[in-house]
């Protein structure tokens, strides 16, 4: 797969450069499109609405050319050179002003100690970001659904792994083909890391634009990026910057539209607000619920405010315009390959799903989420207290002593997070990942109102404890778990010894390349695997085989979830023709956590004839 084809083109220096590049062509795209359809949206809105825009745009592209099947290397480059190009050309033109009307921009004496602290944990973050993809979940399916789009020339459906099977919430991964193709998929990492630095940005300048400071600005924003939250989520291939990027503006739209609406139009605020939960619910489909909350509290306001039946029409259909460009091909695709809009989510209110016709690993997989729900309270709470600055929360819950804000809204911004706890409480695994970004924006929305009073007796008075008590000792945690992939950032470590340290079966890998044949596929049995790695196509599910290739079987540790679920019937279980008792199945990314290991086995498959 498209990761073991990069290994030998890893470059640190080379995966900023194009991840970056990326996300500045990402970010002029959607500048450009916005002036092209003269949508006057003002700084920092019009730089957040422009990379979101830019992603969907190109992950549209990607869909395109991937439902017409053809998905080719030079085809994905080419999009990619154009993307740089004129997105480059774009960004040059339209991306500023980057700064506020404020006359201090950068705090004199202590009052710059959260800037440095923000300084040193974004670079820390990047230095994790351009090390090699670790992460499991990024190895499993995050960075499996562009390598087969580009492996497959097509976007195709496969079953599973599920988390990948629900397509539409997949817009970020499928928008980082183009980097596979290149063979540079670790750039998608400094792409998120890049959009975890607009999300820090654009509250910084919300807060110091509205209270002419910088300092407490500063204060704010610098825990979103303190701590083991953003240094294990937001420098992965996966979604989740975008979606707390696109979350925590769409709450700050909604809750400031007075404001806002004094800038822009009732047309251009409408096609803000579908655009943030647009990008919001299409990284993670647990923020659907939160997200049509918000947009439906959006339209009810304007629907309520504007004085015709004309405008009204205008203002939802400006609405609506986004969802029917970007996500509704998806899910109308999805719904056509599987039976179902969501893949295997609700997948049992179709009969004709795919899934209700094909036995696949869903009943191991649900089970599996029960356990974790009713294990790991107390790993989530440790989770939260390492994973984000108490500061975070302080602020979230602080903003119901906000008097700036009226009741009735202070209510309604907690009862938007407190619905997005229930949703992870019934349904999730009991992770603050999950609140995806709602936090945030409600602590933006604290520091665009805080009072003068609060700001002198309590921030002011305490500001060096604060600082210290509340922020740096999160910033240790994070300095801690990115001593792994420090060295090899900076080029102090041979990458293949940090391969070798960091990648699960990398050893296997090496040596299953040399004895498979070049036509093989893998069909995994009975572990969430590390599949980019691998050196032949993975698959999950025997009805996902390809036709005419040599198929084996990869099993570790004698367990059989396809053979226990009767899924293997149709296949023929042949000669052994490599084992390795001694396997490293799972690397954790904290330092000094023992790895699990276990016995591997691959076995030639046919099919029964």
């Amino acid at each position: 797969m498209t990761s073991f084809l990069a290994i030998n083109n890893y470059s640190p220096l080379a995966v900023f450069l194009i991840g970056i590049t990326t996300f500045i062509g990402i970010l002029g795209i959607g500048l450009l499109l916005l002036h092209l359809a003269r949508l006057k949206i003002p700084s920092p809105w019009r730089q957040v609405v422009g990379v979101l825009l830019g992603i969907q745009v190109l992950s549209l592209t990607v869909q395109i050319v991937g439902m017409c099947g053809i998905a080719t290397q030079p085809v994905l480059i080419s999009i990619w050179l154009i993307l740089v190009t004129v997105g480059g050309l774009g960004c040059y033109r339209l991306a500023y002003p980057l700064q506020p009307p404020i006359a201090e921009k950068i705090p004199h004496g202590w009052g710059k100690l959260p800037l440095i602290i923000g300084i040193v944990a974004l670079t820390i973050n990047l230095l994790v970001a351009i090390a090699p993809s670790t992460k499991i979940d990024e190895l499993h399916y995050h960075l499996l659904l562009p390598s087969r789009i580009l492996t497959d020339h097509a976007l195709k459906f496969y079953l599973e792994p599920l988390e990948g099977a629900i397509l539409p919430h997949m817009h970020f991964q499928i928008s980082t083909t183009p980097l596979h193709a290149l063979g540079f998929p670790d750039a998608a990492n400094v792409v998120s890391w890049s959009l975890s630095l607009i999300l820090v940005w654009f509250g910084w300048y919300a807060i110091a634009e509205r209270l002419k400071v910088s300092a407490f600005a500063y204060l704010c924003v610098t825990p979103i990026v303190v701590g083991i939250y953003p240094i294990v989520w937001y420098v992965t291939g996966g979604a989740h910057a975008m979606g707390d990027l696109a979350t925590a503006s769409a709450i700050v739209a909604l809750f400031t539209r007075e404001d806002l609406l004094k800038k822009v139009n009732y047309q251009t605020y409408g096609f803000i607000c579908s655009l943030l939960v647009l990008s919001s619910v299409s990284s993670k489909v647990t923020l659907f619920p939160l997200g049509m909350t918000m947009l439906g509290l959006s339209i009810v306001y304007l629907w309520v405010n504007l004085p015709t039946w004309q405008t009204k029409i205008k203002v939802v259909m400006m609405i609506l315009l986004p969802w029917f460009i970007f996500y509704l091909p998806l899910l109308i695709w999805t719904f056509f390959q599987s039976g179902s809009p969501f893949g295997p989510m609700l997948n049992e209110l179709f009969n004709e799903s795919i899934y209700q016709t094909y036995p696949t690993t869903k009943g191991d997989y649900l089970k599996g989420i029960k356990i974790a729900i009713n294990n790991r309270l107390r790993n989530s709470l440790e989770h939260t207290f390492l994973g984000y600055s108490p500061l975070i929360w302080l602020m979230t819950w602080g903003i119901i002593f906000i008097n700036k804000l009226k009741l009735a809204k202070r209510l309604s911004i907690l009862s938007l997070f407190v619905f997005q706890i229930l949703i992870i409480i019934l349904f999730l695994t009991h992770e603050t990942r999950y609140l995806g970004g709602i936090q945030y924006g409600i602590v933006i929305l604290f520091g665009i109102n805080i009072s003068e009073k609060i700001l002198k007796k309590v921030i002011y008075k305490y500001w060096l404890i604060i600082n210290l008590i509340l922020i740096l000792p999160w910033l240790s945690l994070q300095t801690y778990y990115a001593q792994n992939f420090v060295p090899v950032s900076l080029g102090l470590e041979n990458k293949s010894e940090f391969y070798l340290r960091n990648i699960a079966f990398y050893q296997d890998y090496q040596i299953l390349d040399r004895i498979l044949p070049k036509d093989a596929a893998l069909l995994i049995d009975g572990i969430k695997i590390n599949s980019v790695y691998s050196p032949r196509p993975i698959y999950l599910n025997p009805v996902d085989l390809p036709a005419k290739k040599s198929l084996f079987l990869l099993r570790v540790n004698s367990r059989s979830k396809l053979s226990k679920r009767n899924i293997l019937s149709d296949y023929q279980i042949g000669q052994r023709v490599y084992v390795n008792p001694q396997a490293i199945m799972q690397i954790y990314r904290v330092p000094g956590k023992n790895n699990p290991r276990g016995k591997l086995e691959v076995f030639a498959l046919t099919r029964k004839q």
